[in-house]
């Protein structure tokens, strides 16, 4: 086991990773957080919640459940994300390095989510805004 202790040791071996056995999980994974980010925005956006970003940093009542909610969401994506990475760090590397599979884990799975939840909700809040019957 080893640890990065420079930029270019976790670059050369993410090179590495997305050019042998297993790199098509480079889209994989993050389509499927990306699906899991969009269904939740869609279900935000029709309970009428903030942004799920802003609400995160922000406060508001049932911000702590709502993140808890989205961990779980992406909790079992995100270990077979640090699986797999492991596996395959074994296969191209002979060696494993946890702490680079936690980060390029995470890269993979929460980075969709997060970045396609909030603006679904956004998108979809100000159609149905903007869609509204006048009374």
């Amino acid at each position: 086991m080893q640890l990065y202790l420079s930029f270019s040791a976790i670059s050369s071996d993410l090179a590495a990773r997305l050019h042998g056995p297993g790199s098509f999980r480079f889209y994989l994974q993050p389509a499927v957080a990306a699906t899991f980010g969009i269904v939740a925005g869609v279900k935000d956006a029709r309970a009428g919640r903030p942004a799920f970003l802003w609400d995160a940093f922000r406060g508001g009542a049932g911000r702590v459940e709502r993140r808890r909610a989205a961990l779980k969401q992406v909790f079992t994506p995100f270990v077979v994300a640090v699986v797999m990475d492991l596996v395959l760090q074994w296969v191209i590397l002979r060696e494993i390095r946890i702490g680079a599979a936690f980060v390029i884990g995470a890269a993979l799975i929460y980075v969709p989510y997060i970045l396609l939840r909030g603006p679904v909700n956004r998108l979809l809040s100000l159609r149905s805004h903007h869609h509204a019957p006048n009374p």
